[in-house]
């Protein structure tokens, strides 16, 4: 929410800027456009990338059972297998996460912090 807002107010502090000052217009407009159509492309992405990342939150859930399961079912053979998937899908939830607390967060659903890595 903070990248949107500081996109917002480099944009609207140009414009007040060009309008004020007669120097350097070209340039203020320049950024007001290009502060205008990052603000666009991020509004126009924020829902893809939550909602993505529910998807995967999903998936994550259902790795996490299975692995459950299958351990308690005391499958070995497929150990191997089950060790990449829970190494893919911990590499997936610390991304998430780290960027969960960045100034990105708006992008990312807070139930992620509430998932732990799988052991």
């Amino acid at each position: 929410m903070i990248f949107l807002l500081i996109l917002f107010a480099t944009m609207m502090l140009c414009f007040a800027l060009a309008r004020v000052t007669y120097e350097y217009t070209e340039l203020y407009t320049v950024i007001v456009i290009t502060a205008g159509i990052s603000l666009l492309i991020s509004l126009i992405l924020l829902p893809v990338s939550y909602y993505g990342t529910q998807s995967e939150i999903a998936e994550f859930q259902s790795v996490q059972n299975t692995i459950t399961v299958a351990r308690k079912k005391g499958k070995d053979l497929e150990a191997a297998a089950y060790q990449i998937k829970i190494a893919e899908s911990n590499q997936w939830l610390a991304r998430v996460q780290y960027w969960n607390k960045t100034i990105f967060d708006i992008y990312y659903p807070d139930e992620v912090m509430e998932l732990h890595p799988i052991e």
